[in-house]
This record gives structure tokens, sequence and C-alpha cells, in this order.
């Protein structure tokens, strides 16, 4: 039996893949990807049976390149039937696909494919695989289950000597959102996260995971441990370093964030690729951290990334967001000190931070807040010097800023 092969969604993988990390940056608000986890994959193996029609383990039999006309073919014998929709397949039936794929005789296969339109099979490029890992796969629970029922299940696989199991555990657990996560506080692995903490041979996309997770299960002894892995390379990225710094300030609280502040944020040395991913795992505290630290302490700290000349623009939105208006007249001088063209994405993000600010509501006695009078007499002023910029930001930003205050009646007038 011959089968044409379309690599197209093996393709379509790839690039959804690399937008992943842009993904979860987006969605921490939107609770749908734990934060701190960069996805390996753009779907669980999991996901993958449910959508798929058949889904077999199969063993390489043989190979042929293209050779003239003759096409190339590889040739594959049924092991075990998963998933049969169409009921056409059985163990030791030959498949042959339209492709060339080198391997040893026996070696096995996850292959998976839809029905189409004709009724035949358009099948997904093979992925090798041991006869451990699709057990693994064919045993998961559905993900039409409610995901904190399933993550116990792949709790047990984090770490698996079988690296593809490994990191489809660890993918169930990065596209999870963070409430999910939470309710296995009680039943983590709080030893093994430690010891995959510490050590050098565990994956670096997973050391992010393992530290929120430790700072879940953990205790305040364990921050000893996370605070290691960026306290003592101050100066250089670590990788999975928001992870990290998200469970130390879930095990310290206050104390931690004081840390923090005092050796490394009030220098003026350290790279923007170190303290972005701070400023990452401030956000993550913010919206996940509930009552850990508090939230002045967080937007304290979150203030002074606007001495930094290339994280001022991106710490600006958050400060606007946590309806932070002490510092708004800092950022007016920064808007007046940076004329040049090349500053215009700073200037828009003080623009629309100025928007929000003069829109706060009026007080019980019908005033508005001085800050709020402050933004609306800077916008009218750039209106006036820079209609063209101004024109740019309300046609990203479609809210109708407050107008200065001798153009708006109060309410109680």
């Amino acid at each position: 039996m011959t089968w044409k092969f379309f690599p197209k969604h093996h393709i379509h993988t790839v690039i959804v893949a690399i937008l992943l990390f842009s993904m979860c940056e987006i969605s921490l608000s939107a609770g749908w990807c734990c934060p701190g986890c960069v996805p390996t994959a753009s779907e669980t193996r999991a996901e993958t049976v449910a959508r798929s029609d058949v889904v077999l383990l199969v063993q390489w039999v043989a190979a042929s390149p293209q050779d003239g006309e003759n096409a190339a073919r590889t040739e594959y014998q049924v092991t075990l039937v998963g998933k049969d929709n169409p009921k056409l397949f059985e163990a030791k039936q030959r498949i042959s696909l339209d492709n060339y794929r080198e391997a040893e005789p026996g070696d096995l296969f996850f292959l998976n494919g839809l029905t189409n339109e004709e009724g035949t099979i358009d099948w997904e490029a093979p992925v090798e695989i041991s006869e451990t890992g699709y057990h693994y796969i064919m045993q998961a629970p559905s993900p039409e289950l409610p995901r904190h029922k399933r993550l116990p299940y792949f709790v047990k696989f984090l770490e698996f000597p079988d690296n593809f199991v490994a990191n489809d555990a660890y993918n169930e657990f990065a596209f999870a959102p963070f409430d999910d996560v939470v309710t296995l506080s009680d039943t983590l692995p709080r030893e093994k996260l430690r010891k995959w903490l510490d050590n050098k041979e565990t994956p670096q996309s997973r050391v992010g995971l393992y530290g929120i997770l430790l700072g879940l299960c953990g205790q305040k002894t364990d921050a000893d441990l996370l605070a290691e892995k960026f306290f003592e390379k101050a100066d250089e990225y670590v990788f999975g370093m928001e992870g990290i710094v998200t469970g130390y300030l879930f095990l310290t609280r206050e104390e931690g964030l004081d840390n923090i502040r005092n050796k490394i944020l009030t220098t003026q040395d350290k790279s923007v690729d170190f303290l972005y991913p701070l400023m990452r795992a401030f956000r993550i505290v913010w919206t996940y951290g509930g009552d850990r630290v508090p939230k002045s302490a967080l937007i304290s700290a979150m203030r002074t990334f606007l001495q930094h000349d290339r994280l001022d623009e991106l710490v600006i939105p958050d400060l606007a967001r946590w309806q932070d208006w002490q510092p708004i007249d800092l950022l007016i001088t920064k808007y007046e000190s940076h004329s040049e063209k090349k500053h215009e994405s700073l200037k828009r993000a003080i623009i629309i931070y100025m928007m929000e600010c003069a829109n706060q509501e009026f007080d019980e006695s019908g005033e508005l807040p001085p800050s709020a009078v402050t933004a609306a007499t800077f916008l009218e002023k750039v209106t006036q010097e820079d209609p063209v910029l101004m024109k740019k930001v309300r046609r990203i930003y479609r809210v109708e800023p407050r107008k200065s205050p001798e153009s708006v009646e109060s309410p109680t007038e």
C-alpha cells in the first residue's frame, strides 16, 4: 500500500514553534500559558493523537532515494495500532511513504495521519520513538479532560530518561494555565526539583519551569539554591532566569525583592540581557503571585528600569497598566530630552502612558487627580508640537484622552 506524504504540517509546526515564546509573553495576563516556560513544539503529543484519525507504531523496513523517474520511497511495517478510525490497518501491514528516510531495520517511529476527502490518509512526518515513548503517548489522559486533572500524569515523566517523553511532559506544563499548575503544589516532587535545578545536564529550556515549581512547593531554604542561579551570575543572562527569579520571590516574598533591588537593581553596570528577565519575573509575580509580594513593592522595583535607556520604553506600559502615576514628571523629562527620530518608540510609550493617566476618574469632591491634570496638559502640548506622532499613536491606541482642565467639566458642576 502506497501513501502520499505531506510535509506541510511539519513545516507549519516549525513556524508556529518559533512564535510560541512571543505568544506566551503576550498571554501572561490571559493566563493560558505557563509563565516563564517556552514550549518546544506547537502542540503536545496527546493533542496530536486527539486530532489524528490514524496513530501507529511502525518500524522502518527499507528506503530508496529518488532515481530518475522513480520517486523516493520509505517502507514501514505496522507494529501497534493505537488509533484507526477508518479501520484500514493491522499489525505487520506494510506502508510505503513517498519520501526518503534513512534508518536501521527495526527502528521504531510514531506515525499519524488524517483522512482526506478521497478517503485516503495524509501522513505527517514520522517521528523516531521508543516503545516506551509510544505507550506514554497512548496512555496519556485525553486533552478533553480539564488540564488540572491531566497534569498529575505528566509530573511523573518530567526528566524521564527517554528525552522524547521528558520533552512532551514539559510541554504539557508549558501550555498549562498557571492556575492549573498551582493545584499541584502539595504533590510536586520537591527533592527532584532541587536535584534537576542543581544538575548541569538538565536541559536549559526546562530550568524556568522547575524554578517556578520549586517556588510553589518549596521551603524558604530552597530559595538559596535559586538565588545562586542569578545572584552569582549577576552580569550575564541565565537561561530560564524569569522562572528562577519568580520561584525565588514566591519563597522569599518582599525580603527577596529587597535583596534583588539592593544587589542588582541599584547598580548601573548590568546588561539589558540580564535585567529584562527580571522585569518579566516581576510581571509574573504581579499577575500570579497573589499577596506574596506587596504590589507597592513591585511597582517601586519596576520603576528602577526607567533608569536604563533600553528598558525604559518596555516598562512604561507596565507602570501604566498598574496605574503608577508617580513617575509622571520623570517621563515628561524623558520625552522632552529625546527629540531624535530614533527615540520615537519611547515617545509613543510615554504618550500612551499619559493617555491612561489623563483618563483617571474624578474623586469624590469632583476633582481630577493632579497627575491626570498634568498628563492632559502634556498631551495637548504634544498634539500642537507633533501632530504627526499623535496621529500615529491614536491609530494604534484607540482611546481618546481627556483634554486639559480648561475644557473639562466636573461631574459635580
